[in-house]
């Protein structure tokens, strides 16, 4: 705690500091919540986090697109919408820099908002849908020349599974005969998995500023109004396709359990809340999408929920060095997770294609 404090003292809070509280959610940095009393009586609260320089290896790179796309979106929110704010250091920088490995940065609190573990109705979905697709209808004419790739290949779907076939053979942990089902299950499926990277190289899919995290707990909605206000964790924030943007909010929001839920009788596929999704982000999104994209936007959740499994497996056989783990076998309860939704939707799939193309011809526009 006396090194919290140091590193708190380096940063430019407005007001006395009061305490910190651990943030558990989240796979990948370390997180807490910060309490300020300031000279007028209020209270402001601020986040410190420890950035994950294992993941993220150019902090800089990192915080500097945090830092363009913020003030780019900053300009364009309504009343009411909301962005991250870095809080900077003392000395004018985006984020402390104590060694290579010890990174830590700091963001305003967005307060007065609820963000949602699980979702239970059709109108969260619908109006997540709404944030996300104006997520990237506000960023339609920003540059991408002007961000940097903070991980290479990040949802390129067919290089993960080439370097978890590879991990998996070399077995350095001795665990991947007790994965072998698991596994069998991806390969047998691996023709989706270079699909979308094909289309990218072929001109057929255009590059966009993607979140590429759109977890549904990633979507701050407004405490009285229950309205989605702001869209965090811009960590991964660069070039990519909005494709997984799209599924990744549904392979969350879609599931009827959480993604650690280790019971698989609870993961089912809710294609109600596919559908009040999918309608909420047609209506924005119908002013920027092109016909490619609309044709493999049914597919995106299925595809985004096999590349998730195939990443917690992997992160499994080489003994949980990426996403955080809190039980034995955390990350193969999470892939075992992810291939029981998967295998749910493959049932829907001819389903999901109707409410699309049905949502389309909805709209004249499209």
């Amino acid at each position: 705690m006396e090194k919290l404090v140091e590193i708190i003292s380096k940063f430019g809070f407005s007001g006395d500091y009061i305490d910190a509280t651990i943030i558990q959610n989240g796979h990948i940095n370390d997180t807490y919540k910060l309490t300020f009393s300031c000279s007028n009586g209020q209270i402001r609260i601020y986040i410190l986090q420890k950035i994950n320089t294992n993941i993220f290896k150019d902090p800089l790179a990192l915080m500097q697109n945090i830092n363009v796309v913020s003030n780019y979106l900053q300009s364009k929110l309504k009343i009411k919408e909301r962005t991250l704010q870095i809080v900077k250091t003392k000395n004018d920088e985006l984020f402390l820099r104590l060694n290579t490995d010890d990174c830590w940065r700091a963001f305003d609190y967005i307060e007065k908002t609820i963000s949602y573990q699980k979702v239970t109705t059709s109108d969260q979905m619908y109006k997540a849908g709404k944030a996300i697709a104006n997520f990237h209808s506000l960023l339609s004419e920003f540059p991408t020349e002007e961000l940097h790739t903070t991980i290479e290949n990040f949802h390129n779907t067919g290089f993960i599974y080439e370097q978890f076939v590879n991990d998996f053979q070399l077995d350095k942990n001795g665990k991947s005969i007790e994965v072998s089902n698991e596994s069998s299950f991806f390969d047998e499926r691996k023709k989706y998995f270079g699909l979308y990277q094909s289309l990218k190289d072929k001109g057929q899919l255009p590059i966009r500023v993607c979140h590429n995290d759109t977890k549904f707990n990633n979507i701050l909605f407004d405490n009285n109004s229950k309205e989605p206000i702001a869209i965090i964790d811009l960590d991964t924030v660069m070039p990519g396709c909005i494709l997984n943007d799209f599924g990744d909010a549904i392979r969350t929001g879609a599931n009827s359990a959480v993604e650690d839920e280790s019971d698989l009788d609870k993961i089912q596929f809710n294609i109600l809340f596919f559908e009040s999704f999918s309608k909420g982000y047609l209506e924005i999104a119908q002013d920027f999408i092109s016909k490619n994209e609309l044709t493999w936007l049914a597919y995106s959740p299925y595809i985004i929920t096999l590349e998730q499994g195939i990443r917690f497996l992997h992160d499994h056989i080489n003994g949980d060095v990426y996403f955080k783990t809190s039980r034995n076998n955390h990350n193969l309860d999470r892939a075992r997770n992810q291939i029981k939704l998967a295998m749910e939707m493959e049932g829907s799939l001819d389903n999901m294609k109707d409410i699309v193309n049905n949502q389309i011809k909805s709209n004249s526009t499209f």
